[in-house]
């Protein structure tokens, strides 16, 4: 109740600071946000710890609620690495987050510890942006960018489902664009191009394949 109080209090003050004194007060408020946002990862973190500390101690503690804490900081920060990134900057911070997880778990955490983090890495800041990545991966495949795809490749074969998520994009694609030359009426009128589109294509993918996939 009082948490709900604050709240309208500090919308109040900021409508009025917007109807009378202050016409840049979007700088503030972005300002205030990204401090309140930083506060709360802050205490996230602590918390954690604090959690994990009193288990050590023999205490009983609330795993649900340990699980649900550590989605919200994966949940706030891919959506805040997406907004600002490219498909391949965030796979990459996100392997870096990875690597920095699987790190703690060696340096203080039960190993068996390490496939649950990954799997929770991987719903947070990979499935639940896929619509991004996946846009960013055709993007790659259609600018022939086979380094990019390289490193895609072999950052997605570390997961569980990472290469099924390769090729489910890949296929789609593929699909999409046998559609397109098959329903363009100016390829059916002249079959030797069409012929000639279907087989540039075919050695696009096969060279996607070889270069970037490891002829996976």
């Amino acid at each position: 109740m009082e948490h709900k109080k604050a709240l309208q209090m500090i919308r109040d003050i900021f409508m009025y600071m917007d109807r009378t004194y202050i016409p840049s007060h979007e700088i503030c408020l972005n300002s205030w946000t990204n401090n309140i946002i930083c506060y709360i990862e802050t205490r996230l973190q602590v918390t954690l710890f604090e959690i994990v500390q009193k288990e050590r101690n023999g205490e009983v503690i609330n795993r649900g609620l340990m699980r649900d804490i550590i989605k919200i900081f994966y949940r706030g920060e891919s959506q805040q690495l997406i907004e600002c990134c490219d498909c391949l900057e965030y796979l990459k911070k996100t392997e870096k987050c990875l690597d920095e997880e699987i790190d703690r778990v060696a340096q203080y955490l039960d190993a068996k510890s390490e496939v649950k983090i990954i799997d929770l890495v991987e719903k947070e800041m990979i499935e639940s942006q896929m619509n991004c990545i996946v846009s960013g991966l055709v993007n790659m495949i259609t600018e022939d960018k086979y380094n990019d795809l390289a490193w895609i490749y072999n950052f997605f074969r570390r997961l569980p489902n990472g290469l099924k998520m390769i090729q489910d994009v890949m296929t789609s694609h593929i699909r999409v664009t046998g559609k397109q030359l098959v329903i363009n009426p100016e390829q059916v009128k002249d079959p030797l191009e069409f012929v000639q589109r279907l087989s540039e294509e075919k050695h696009k993918h096969d060279k996607i394949i070889s270069l970037a996939f490891n002829n996976d």
